[in-house]
């Protein structure tokens, strides 16, 4: 098992986490778009209310589906070696 596959199972294991969360828990994407400096500017240009709603409709999916995906280079890079 490398290093590298690792950080790469972690990372995917992380953004599958935090997209599921996004998606499915409305109370987790207020308090992240709430107390997140990296939701800040959304926020600003959004309001909270359609950020948050730009968070579970948007966001968490992709983050979901990027995490999903680096799961997937993760699995791939294990059976090629």
């Amino acid at each position: 098992m490398s290093a590298n596959f690792l950080i790469l199972f972690l990372a995917g294991v992380v953004g599958v986490v935090l997209g599921a969360l996004m998606t499915f828990s409305h109370s987790f994407a207020t308090q992240y778009v709430r107390h997140s400096p990296k939701a800040w500017i959304w926020r600003k240009l959004l309001g909270e209310e359609r950020a948050v709603r730009a968070m579970q409709s948007f966001f968490g999916p992709l983050g979901l589906s990027v995490g999903v995906g680096i799961l997937a280079v993760a699995v791939w890079m294990q059976v090629a070696q």
